[in-house]
């Protein structure tokens, strides 16, 4: 009987000792497995700053290279004006390029509310630019809806509505666009004599347009 527990305990001991072996040994495999992946990752996180500084630096150069407004290049932002008929009520509409077609002829404009508009390069422009600027004329006008944002363009009249905080106070107050930036930033001229930005979510067009002059020829 003394035998069988010596012999049970030794079992036990040596169970004891090798579930310590195999404990210390998974530690040791895992410590290695958590500084292999804290490695890898580190190393793909490296990588992607280094893409990221990269592509900045790319389309710095590219700005920097080209200051030409290219509406046959995709991505390109850009904004409906000239057209007639129909059409007139998207004059003043921003989008982006997503297709060139017929030779360069032919453009897909993907527009900032999500529809697709197909036209020519002669009916597209730089946003906000003054260059080729075509305002609405009367008959253009009344295809347009007053209230809505679809005549949004240089000269617009415009009223302030849904500023929040701050800008409050602001709802109410009418003006006439002066510049349309890119993300849709609006620069409005207020009949204070006071300029705002605001967002073309923020802006309301009134029923009648201001006409914007251009006898400088640009």
């Amino acid at each position: 009987e003394a035998k069988a527990v010596a012999q049970r305990k030794a079992e036990e001991a040596k169970a004891k000792a090798e579930k310590k072996k195999f404990d210390e040994q998974k530690k040791k495999e895992d410590a290695k497995a958590d500084a292999s992946r804290k490695a890898f990752e580190a190393k793909i996180a490296a990588n992607k700053k280094k893409e990221e500084a990269k592509a900045v630096a790319q389309r710095k150069a590219e700005e920097a290279k080209s200051h030409m407004f290219d509406a046959t290049v995709v991505g390109t932002r850009v904004e409906l004006f000239g057209l007639d008929g129909n059409a007139a009520a998207m004059n003043g509409i921003q989008g982006s390029v997503e297709k060139v077609g017929s030779g360069g002829r032919i453009i897909t404009v993907l527009l900032d509310d999500d529809r697709k508009f197909n036209t020519k390069t002669r009916n597209l422009k730089a946003p906000g630019s003054v260059t080729a600027q075509v305002e609405a004329a009367s008959d253009t006008a009344e295809a347009i809806k007053p209230g809505t944002q679809s005549a949004l363009g240089i000269g617009s009249k415009v009223e302030l509505y849904g500023l929040e905080g701050k800008s409050e106070g602001m709802n109410g107050e009418h003006g006439v666009v002066e510049a349309v930036r890119a993300g849709g930033i609006v620069t409005v001229l207020l009949e204070s004599g006071q300029r705002f930005n605001a967002r073309s979510r923020n802006l309301k067009v009134l029923a009648e347009a201001t006409k914007t002059n251009n006898d400088d020829g640009l």
